[in-house]
């Protein structure tokens, strides 16, 4: 973790308050989530998730013949 002062740390911040840590103790969950622009920028890579995140993942195959 980093000690980023714009996301506590967190790598996210508020998608409608981009000034506060995505977080419900330490700034806002009003709105969706975003990767921190200051530390956690994807530059084309996936972002680092915040804690206990879980990531669920399905992939159906194309049925184009």
């Amino acid at each position: 973790m980093s000690d980023c002062t714009h996301c506590a740390g967190i790598g996210w911040v508020c998608e409608g308050h981009p000034h506060l840590p995505w977080d419900e103790v330490k700034g806002c969950e009003c709105s969706a989530g975003e990767p921190c622009p200051y530390c956690n920028s994807t530059d084309g890579e996936v972002p680092r998730m915040p804690p206990g995140t879980t990531i669920i993942s399905s992939a159906e195959e194309n049925g184009d013949d």
